[in-house]
């Protein structure tokens, strides 16, 4: 993880959480600020060392901020990471919702994306299980059928 490519992922996010504020004119201010450091895992040869590292050394690096207006996005960037064991939707839902309403909506709207292609890759094996060569004359509404069936029941 370059500075780079996390000054422009600040820089975006900035941008969005700001079109976003002008369009709902929300001036809710944060309540308080999450401050837990990451823990739960030893130091040592284990990947987590390596990630826990590269996170020590971009937040104590710093980010430019001065020149973005959003005071929101500053205060989480300057809070301390979650407990590695801890779900960052419930976090969100349950603290950040409260102490970063901006940063909420857009972190809920990345957080529900799935982070595998594992589901889509399912229906398309259905797919090929409901139209073989014996069935090539199914219809399409009844193959959607099927194949919706047999996802939603299995």
């Amino acid at each position: 993880m370059s500075q780079e490519n996390v000054d422009f992922a600040i820089h975006n996010l900035s941008n969005e959480i700001e079109a976003r504020s002008a369009t709902e004119a929300s001036t809710a201010a944060p309540d308080e600020v999450h401050n837990e450091n990451i823990t739960d895992e030893p130091s040592g040869d284990s990947i987590w060392s390596c990630i826990d590292s590269e996170i020590a050394s971009s937040t104590s690096r710093g980010t430019n901020l001065t020149r973005e207006p959003n005071v929101q996005l500053q205060q989480y960037l300057n809070a301390g990471c979650i407990e590695r064991k801890t779900d960052p939707l419930n976090w969100w839902s349950q603290e950040g919702k409260q102490s970063y309403p901006q940063l909420y909506k857009t972190a809920v709207k990345y957080l529900i994306i799935p982070a595998t292609s594992v589901p889509s890759e399912r229906v398309f094996s259905t797919a090929g299980a409901v139209i073989t060569k014996r069935r090539n004359r199914l219809g399409t509404k009844n193959a959607a059928m099927l194949i919706t069936l047999h996802n939603n029941l299995n």
